[in-house]
């Protein structure tokens, strides 16, 4: 049941989404089976961000970190970190060092934990929100395209399909 919320809300169905992930996230509840809290409440986060609901979105994705971090940080941490950094983002008004230091964060722990993918996404989203805010090309695409370069297969995943068309923003500049 998450899992299809989860994809209802990647595919622009977010509160039909939302409405199973909540269901889903109460199910776990009654049953103590916290193993997927985070995930689930992280495909929660982004469900709600995407209605506009990101005060309920930022509460969600707070609370899916101090859960991962209680364990000892799991590990889509990096993960969670992201979305909180893309939430605080969407805000009005955004603190930018607030966001910067969310997704830097994302970036390093993907980093010690080896999770190359998870290091892709955090890169192209403190990349994507640099540039939003104006940062000079030549401060910005550099990690990101270190990043991009260490993958040797699977470029026709979404993330790394994200990844190219931002760098090649750098070529129109």
């Amino acid at each position: 049941m998450a899992l299809r919320g989860g994809l209802l809300v990647e595919t622009g169905r977010p509160q039909d989404g939302c409405s199973l992930l909540q269901t889903a996230q109460a199910k776990l509840e009654a049953a103590r089976n916290a193993s997927h809290a985070p995930q689930v409440a992280g495909m929660l986060a982004e469900g709600l961000a995407a209605t506009g609901s990101n005060d309920e979105a930022l509460s969600a994705i707070e609370w899916a970190i101090a859960e991962a971090r209680r364990r000892g940080g799991t590990w889509d941490l990096s993960e969670s970190l992201r979305i909180k950094g893309v939430i605080l983002a969407s805000r009005s008004p955004t603190d930018a060092r607030e966001v910067d230091a969310t997704l830097r964060s994302a970036v390093e722990i993907a980093q010690r934990q080896g999770a190359l993918a998870w290091e892709l996404r955090a890169m192209t989203s403190l990349t994507r929100e640099r540039l939003r805010r104006g940062r000079a090309a030549a401060d910005v695409f550099g990690d990101l395209s270190a990043v991009y370069a260490k993958f040797t297969e699977g470029r026709e995943t979404r993330d790394l399909q994200a990844a190219r068309n931002l760098l090649e923003q750098r070529l129109d500049r």
